[in-house]
């Protein structure tokens, strides 16, 4: 699986937060995955949103909504993620999460480039 970030908000330096992937469940070629953000500030993240590249295709997606998705040339996917509108901000130190059911079809590997 490969998730390349191209970025959260275009707003916060790498230094402000943090971006985790989890991999959590997979059969037959779907899984479930979540992206965790931490604010590292002393101020709150407003109205949050990030993209990233992928080789997998999403299906589901939850505490977080597509605001744009399109298929890119060598087989990558191009997502673009914002808030649903109740999880817009994340207060100093804190961390929201949003999940997804995806399908891959390779065996690449896990890792999640920095970018909010």
């Amino acid at each position: 699986m490969y998730v390349f970030t191209t970025g959260l908000s275009n707003r916060l330096e790498e230094t402000e937060y943090k971006m985790e992937f989890r991999k959590q469940r997979r059969e037959g070629g779907k899984f479930d995955g979540k992206i965790i953000i931490t604010n590292l500030q002393e101020k709150k993240i407003e109205d949050w949103n990030m993209s990233f590249e992928c080789n997998f295709k999403i299906n589901k997606i939850w505490n977080a909504e597509f605001a744009d998705d399109y298929f890119r040339s060598g087989g990558l996917n191009h997502y673009v993620i914002e808030n649903p509108g109740y999880n817009q901000n994340i207060a100093p130190k804190e961390s929201l999460e949003f999940g997804f059911t995806a399908t891959c079809g390779g065996g690449a590997k896990d890792f999640l480039y920095g970018g909010l």
